[in-house]
């Protein structure tokens, strides 16, 4: 009992230290901002738990870590009837709860979304395009849902471009930064690929995610050098993205591979924290914790997201141990006394971000000591108590 008397005071110790950064509370403090820097995942949908013909499925969307800025909702061959089911449970329980956390969802659309407007001419006209983008948002901005998030990972005709531009133009005036509504329009591509899509309507786009999975800094860095800087938009719209590996494919891309300070993860969220990059994002949020193939569908306590949210919104260890303390003082009564004094040097111990998580989580859901541990909740928490 006097250990957890020492956690219980170490906390409050922490709790007065964090005076100064947490800020930005909002409702029932449950957002909590540190940063201008966005972390957006990328969530497959087809492996979320509602999914009525999907059984083996281990994740819900209200599942994921606090400070996540930004959900792709990555919907494709699903069929109608699991759809709706998805849908409404976006609506009625998704999207509420992370609203309440400051999130927000955009769908994630192929760019060839922008090319089907309907037309008798070689080009539609500006009534055409503004039909058919009111067309899109019926469609795809269904309740619950704050954007749109264009793929675009092709070449298209001069005559094929014109047409997709035309469109967001016209999507311009109802979402993104032109519209002046409270919504998202992202465009997302591989520096690979000509910038003839994105270049001329890039004034209309809230972010330009590039993938570049299995790559680590230095691509990012000259990606925005040579490639995107050179598209008129600014380096704070700019987000890094990486994977963790799907299942049924040999294509592992290796993003997350320990010693954590040598992963691409590390030096990418490290870069998007050092720089006036925007942020970054992860694809296939339910595969974290997986190392190499694999195809079994498995639980995940988000040790990897977890550790990337707090490195590249530029958390200091401090305010990490922090965190981890406050969850300790806070489920004392789960652990005996010296679990709670082994869990609380090991806190001290730590000297990153990676090692304060793991105390409590662990790369296999079943290993980790308390998988719900999540360091953001924790902030937020701890916000509403000053």
């Amino acid at each position: 009992m006097l250990m957890k008397k020492v956690v219980l005071g170490l906390f409050a110790a922490s709790s007065l230290l964090l005076c100064g950064f947490l800020f930005g509370v909002e409702g029932s403090a449950t957002t909590v901002e540190k940063s201008e820097k966005t972390f957006m995942v990328y969530y497959r949908t087809w492996r979320d738990q509602s999914i009525p013909s999907e059984q083996n499925n281990q994740i819900r969307m209200t599942d994921i870590p606090y400070g996540i800025d930004v959900v792709n909702v990555f919907h494709a061959n699903v069929s109608d009837a699991d759809s709706k089911v998805f849908f409404d449970e976006v609506a009625n329980v998704y999207a509420p709860e992370l609203h309440k956390r400051g999130t927000k969802l955009v769908r994630g659309l192929d760019y060839r979304e922008l090319l089907k407007v309907p037309t008798t001419q070689s080009q539609p006209t500006a009534k055409e395009f503004d039909d058919y983008a009111k067309q899109l948002l019926d469609k795809y901005m269904t309740p619950g849902i704050d954007g749109l998030d264009f793929d675009m990972e092709s070449t298209y005709t001069t005559s094929q471009l014109k047409i997709a531009h035309g469109v967001i133009e016209a999507l311009s005036h109802y979402i993104g930064p032109k519209s002046d509504t409270d919504t998202l329009l992202i465009y997302d591509t591989v520096d690979i690929f000509s910038l003839e899509p994105f270049t001329p309507v890039s004034s209309a786009f809230s972010f330009l995610g590039a993938q570049q999975y299995g790559s680590n800094a230095t691509r990012a860095e000259s990606s925005w050098n040579n490639t995107f800087s050179k598209t008129g938009i600014e380096r704070s719209q700019y987000l890094v993205g990486l994977s963790f590996p799907e299942e049924r494919t040999n294509q592992t891309w290796g993003d997350t591979r320990e010693p954590y300070e040598s992963s691409n993860l590390y030096s990418v969220a490290n870069y998007v924290r050092t720089t006036e990059t925007g942020g970054m994002f992860l694809y296939a949020i339910d595969r974290d914790g997986i190392q190499g193939r694999n195809d079994q569908l498995l639980k995940t306590d988000f040790l990897w997201t977890k550790t990337a949210i707090l490195e590249s919104k530029g958390y200091s260890l401090a305010e990490s141990q922090a965190f981890a303390k406050h969850y300790l003082a806070r489920k004392n009564d789960q652990f005996s006394d010296r679990q709670v004094q082994e869990l609380s040097q090991q806190i001290e111990r730590a000297t990153s971000h990676y090692e304060v998580n793991r105390v409590f989580l662990a790369a296999k859901y079943e290993e980790a000591v308390s998988p719900e541990y999540d360091p953001l909740k924790e902030a937020a928490l701890m916000a509403a108590e000053q």
